[in-house]
């Protein structure tokens, strides 16, 4: 009856899902409002990316390199806004979840930048990208590590990605 407010609520429900660790309950919760929402709306774009990051957690690496691949064209628009950071974001845990550091560090350029709007939860991107650069034996890993925690403590950093978990 009232369509408004279930979409509300079944992206809270997708949102707990995932922080929860759910993936698998989170992914179909995010499909279900991208295919009610226009696929050019910035809504969809959002939820995909969230989509994506989900995917990456759950170990549907080759679904989640597909939908970051088709966004790439959209996401240029998107460039200087929460959603361009959040896609920044998702590549991040991408490169971090199939070991490729190298990378992760190479492209760390802009990084800070790049995830200035996501206001505090640019803290799990300085966090990989601390995680990185500690896997090719950099100098810089405690910087990176140092601009994480002055966002978020380690618990929730730690929380959010075993893998930073010492």
């Amino acid at each position: 009856a009232l369509p408004e407010l279930h979409g509300r609520t079944v992206a809270a429900m997708a949102h707990c899902l995932d922080q929860v660790k759910a993936y698998d309950a989170a992914i179909v919760s995010y499909d279900y409002l991208i295919f009610h929402l226009p696929d050019d709306h910035p809504g969809a774009v959002q939820l995909t990316i969230q989509r994506t990051i989900a995917q990456l957690f759950a170990d549907q690496l080759a679904d989640a390199d597909d939908a970051l691949r088709r966004l790439r064209s959209t996401i240029e628009r998107y460039r200087d806004s929460a959603i361009g950071a959040s896609y920044r974001l998702a590549g991040l845990v991408q490169q971090v979840f199939t070991g490729h550091y190298a990378d992760a560090v190479e492209e760390s350029d802009n990084l800070i930048d790049e995830l200035r709007p996501l206001g505090v939860e640019a803290g799990y991107g300085y966090a990989l990208m601390a995680l990185s650069h500690h896997k090719i034996d950099s100098a810089d890993t405690h910087l990176w590590w140092q601009r994480a925690t002055l966002l978020m403590p380690p618990s929730s950093l730690i929380g959010r990605f075993d893998q930073l978990d010492p």
